[in-house]
């Protein structure tokens, strides 16, 4: 269980009514009605408060927004149960129930949060999924932004599977070499810069 008391800094329904719910619309007075609001509203500085209180803020805001999006998008498309998988997730109990919550709370209980446990895998999974009878014609290629040259005798820049390489040839030209690629297949091109 994370550390920190977010209630320091969130301004909570209960803040603004006296302690209590706001019944008419059902609002449980423990309810963040503002995300950072006493931090906002106090005469006090950031250094006033715990470390532990803020990441345990900012952890409940993102939280509660993944939550909200997911659920907008799954009522986009008419979906009951959300799936949820990653490493800001994985093996994270508040953070697994903070979305619960946020799924729950605007679905008015019609959809469910679900929370996926050997999800490590899904990227690939997904590349062999478009895969199609050994051809790659259907995947897009993955460009890369070629990074602007340098005069320098050396420069490597790489992102996942692509990258840009930099250097001087022996005439003291720029040679930049960009390579693109697709889950399959690797394209290699030299250009003069």
């Amino acid at each position: 269980m994370p550390k920190g008391n977010n209630r320091v800094i969130d301004m909570l329904v209960g803040d603004i009514y006296g302690g209590l719910d706001y019944s008419k619309i059902g609002l449980a007075s423990t309810a963040i009605a503002s995300s950072f609001g006493k931090a906002i509203s106090e005469n006090k500085e950031l250094e006033d408060y715990k470390p532990e209180d803020i990441a345990r803020s900012l952890l409940r805001m993102i939280s509660n927004n993944i939550g909200q999006i997911a659920y907008l998008n799954a009522l986009r498309f008419g979906l009951k149960r959300i799936f949820f998988g990653g490493f800001f997730i994985r093996d994270h109990a508040y953070t697994m129930d903070t979305i619960s919550v946020a799924v729950d709370f605007w679905s008015k209980g019609e959809a469910k949060a679900m929370f996926l446990r050997h999800e490590g895998f899904l990227g690939a999974l997904g590349a062999f999924m478009n895969y199609k009878d050994g051809s790659t014609d259907s995947m897009p290629p993955q460009l890369v932004e070629q990074q602007p040259a340098k005069r320098s005798s050396s420069c490597i820049v790489d992102r996942i599977h692509n990258s840009t390489r930099v250097h001087e040839n022996e005439n003291g030209a720029t040679d930049c070499r960009l390579r693109v690629s697709s889950s399959f297949k690797i394209y290699d091109e030299v250009k003069r810069c």
